[in-house]
């Protein structure tokens, strides 16, 4: 149902589609799990550009996207980890804010990023503050 919306969106040529509705599912399915220096980290990304780091909610994990929403993936690389407890990423010992933030800073650096813009979402934002 929704194909067929976007198709008869894009054929109205009000809308114009930036990705087909295949890419859209597919990036929202996609997750890496990577080992770090500090730990096992689930995380998910797309496109390029700046680097946009979201630090997700409660009762969340890097697969929730609605924050991502409006950003151009031709203009913005959209890296969402799954903090420390939730989705696959283990609590192990990062179980405060510090810990947490920690364990994010050994993500950006396994993926080679030094600077990043962070957006903190609800409980996440004590993660980007640390």
């Amino acid at each position: 149902m929704l194909i067929r919306l976007l198709r008869h969106l894009e054929s109205k040529r009000k809308y114009q589609l930036m990705i087909s509705p295949f890419q859209i599912s597919a990036e929202t399915q996609m997750t890496n799990f990577v080992r770090t220096t500090l730990g096992f980290v689930e995380y998910k990304e797309v496109g390029q550009g700046l680097p946009i780091f979201f630090l997700h909610g409660g009762h969340s994990n890097c697969r929730a996207d609605l924050f991502q929403k409006g950003f151009d993936t031709t203009n913005f690389r959209l890296i969402t980890p799954s903090r420390p407890g939730y989705g696959n990423t283990p609590l192990s010992v990062f179980k405060t804010p510090d810990e947490a933030a920690k364990l994010m800073v050994s993500l950006l650096s396994y993926l080679k990023i030094e600077k990043v813009v962070i957006v903190g979402i609800s409980a996440g934002g004590l993660t980007a503050i640390a």
